[in-house]
């Protein structure tokens, strides 16, 4: 069946012109932010400080991991 004819795919006419209004209507420009004044070195100190925040965190989930890993002869003992 011809999709013109089909009462599935018929848009009501308003909608039609709707679409065909925002396609015609100018594209609003973007404002434009001016840039903010941060030395280089103060984003340098900022990723060294995540950097070393981040291998914090690694080696204290690495401690955490070794304290709750116990050998199984621990476990023999709880069980007991």
């Amino acid at each position: 069946m011809n999709p013109r004819n089909n009462p599935m795919h018929r848009r009501p006419s308003s909608r039609l012109l709707a679409v065909a209004a925002a396609a015609q209507a100018p594209i609003a420009p973007r404002p434009v932010e001016p840039p903010q004044d941060e030395p280089q070195g103060e984003r340098l100190l900022k990723n060294v400080e995540i950097q070393k925040a981040l291998s914090g965190a690694i080696d204290a989930r690495a401690q955490r991991t070794e304290v709750t890993e116990s050998p199984a002869s621990n476990l023999d003992e709880v069980t007991k």
